[in-house]
This record gives C-alpha cells, sequence and structure tokens, in this order.
C-alpha cells in the first residue's frame, strides 16, 4: 500500500513475493518526491499484502494501517515505528478498506483470511 503524507512524502508498506501469503512483507519506508529518495522505517509487527484499500490518515496526523494482518497498527506524526493496536481482526484480512469517519474514528470493513473465507465482519477504531 502507497499513502500520501501531509508534508508530500509517500509511506510505502507491505507486500509479498510470488508465494502469496507465505510471502508477506513487513516492509515500510517513506519516499520524498525526488527519484530514489526512500528511507526506511522500522518494520511493521506484522506482515501484510493486499492492503491497499486499509491503510488511512487520521485526523491526528497518524497513519492507520488496518488491512492485511490480523491486528492493526498505528504509525504516529514524526514516529519510525509503528505501534501494534489492542484488538484482533480474526485473521490477516486480505482486502479490507478502511475509512475515516466525520468524526474522526475510522471503520474498518471485510476482507478475506488465507482460506479465502469471506468476512461480513466490521471493526471501529478510535484514535486516541
Amino acid at each position: 500500500a502507497a499513502l500520501a503524507l501531509d508534508d508530500g512524502r509517500v509511506l510505502v508498506v507491505g507486500g509479498s513475493d510470488a508465494r502469496d501469503f507465505a510471502g508477506r512483507y513487513r516492509r515500510a519506508e517513506v519516499c520524498a518526491p525526488a527519484p530514489g529518495a526512500c528511507a526506511p522505517l522500522a518494520d511493521l509487527a506484522l506482515p501484510r499484502f493486499k492492503l491497499g484499500d486499509a491503510v488511512v490518515r487520521l485526523p491526528s496526523g497518524a497513519v492507520l494501517v488496518a488491512g492485511g494482518g490480523g491486528r492493526a497498527e498505528r504509525l504516529d506524526p514524526g514516529a519510525a515505528r509503528f505501534r501494534t493496536l489492542p484488538g484482533d481482526l480474526g485473521a490477516a484480512r486480505a482486502f479490507a478498506t478502511a475509512t475515516v469517519l466525520p468524526d474522526g474514528r475510522a471503520l474498518i470493513v471485510g476482507g478475506y483470511d488465507e482460506r479465502i473465507d469471506l468476512t461480513a465482519q466490521a471493526w471501529l477504531y478510535v484514535d486516541d
């Protein structure tokens, strides 16, 4: 997933190799607009992929990484490390979505697990 940050840089997280679920990445980096200007961050706590619509910027400026893993993580502004959040999504939810609501909370919906079992579950994240 890639997400534009307030300062013009881009946060890039997760991915996989040809092994699909068995080859998920924990990598994260921030890229500036200049070519080749990417710098690594600390790895995500969980390997993630298929999370493009489940990474959002919260009103506080923090980034919520909610898809592709069994738990959500948060990157605070200026931090170089992700923080694993309490709660459990029950499985690594590929293709889940996250949407910031008008009141600042984030709604995390759907996705499927490693067996391609879909879920109709939804979770609500309250920004602290």
